[in-house]
């Protein structure tokens, strides 16, 4: 019974890691696009 239960919690703790990197991957595509669009904002700001 114990063994059951251990591979129980690692399979769950594998689905949350994966959950957790899903949506770090997602945040950090949104910072990585406002960072890019500020930068091409920024470098035609300073074309004027």
């Amino acid at each position: 019974m114990k063994t059951n239960s251990k591979k129980g919690a690692i399979r769950n703790a594998k689905k949350s890691s994966r959950t957790k990197l899903k949506l770090f991957a997602n945040s950090f595509l949104f910072v990585r696009e406002l960072f890019i669009k500020s930068f091409i904002n920024h470098l035609k700001g300073r074309d004027k």
